[in-house]
């Protein structure tokens, strides 16, 4: 070793295909994840959307935050189901107001079947 004090390059792990130990080149999985990002729009309002919503939760990229990235994308899950029972809640107190106004209206049609019959025998009679 020199007293340079400065690291040998450690070699690329190879992948097989080169000559004499030399890489070939990135592998095919890593060249199709790379096409996929450069291919994703980011202009695409979901994406927008999506950072958005990140940047709201997580703050800034301190330790701690990354630390604490899982608990507080857990809570925010948490949060946001709730949000979603509590909407489906009132979603289900309107349907049962609906239901109960249909039940309302079949009892009304019935009664006025009932009397549409008893004038129809009614009158049946004198015509």
């Amino acid at each position: 070793m020199s007293g340079s004090g400065a690291a040998a390059p450690v070699p690329a792990p190879s992948s097989g295909g080169g000559a004499g130990g030399i890489p070939a080149g990135p592998s095919p999985a890593i060249l199709k994840k790379v096409k996929k990002v450069l291919d994703t729009r980011i202009e695409a309002p979901e994406l927008s959307v999506a950072l958005k919503e990140l940047s709201e939760f997580y703050g800034q990229n301190t330790l701690d935050n990354r630390r604490n990235l899982r608990t507080s994308i857990e809570r925010r899950g948490v949060q946001v189901s709730q949000n979603l029972v509590d909407a489906f809640g009132d979603v289900m107190g309107q349907l049962t107001k609906v239901e109960n106004d249909v039940a309302a209206l079949a009892e009304c049609t019935e009664r006025m079947q009932q009397r549409v019959k008893a004038a129809h025998g009614t009158t049946s009679q004198i015509v």
